[in-house]
């Protein structure tokens, strides 16, 4: 005859992670990605006299951090535009207002530098872009007050 014996227990899930969380997580790591992306290029185009390769290396990444930022604001867009209230949704629209904005100056800027003239004109270049790279800070500052905020309080 076999006794009973209580099943083992099993061990507690660890919290599942919300859709606001998820969403949450991956808009802050975009916005890690692309602040550590910017300070190198600032970095990068700060030094005396251009390393093309180095410079290459930045914009490409950069160019990947946009992209990843890009996604995850949308997705929180699309997720916290359905769980806010009217005032938020007009929070909401300034800061997608203050993104378009900052992706104009970022063409417009990418759009004045064709790659052939950068070297020859170094530290005009270094300028020009700290002052997109100032755009950029702002739209991550903005995100985060708004976007992160609304998140975590979902």
């Amino acid at each position: 005859m076999q006794l009973w014996r209580p099943a083992a227990r099993r061990p507690k899930r660890p919290h599942a992670v919300s859709e606001s969380e998820r969403i949450l997580g991956a808009l802050e790591r975009a916005h890690d990605r692309l602040t550590e992306c910017l300070e190198r290029l600032d970095e990068v185009t700060g030094q005396l006299t251009p390393d093309g390769q180095r410079h290459a290396c930045c914009r490409r990444d950069l160019a990947e951090a946009k992209q990843e930022r890009a996604a995850a604001v949308q997705a929180a867009f699309d997720y916290l535009s359905e769980h806010v209230t009217a005032e938020q949704t007009g929070e909401l629209e300034g800061v997608r207002l203050l993104g378009q904005q900052t992706l104009l100056v970022s063409a417009e800027h990418v759009r004045s530098w064709p790659a052939d003239s950068i070297a020859w004109h170094w530290s005009h270049y270094h300028a020009a872009s700290r002052a997109v790279r100032s755009h950029w800070l702002d739209l991550i500052e903005a995100e985060q007050r708004v976007l992160c905020r609304l998140l975590r309080a979902l």
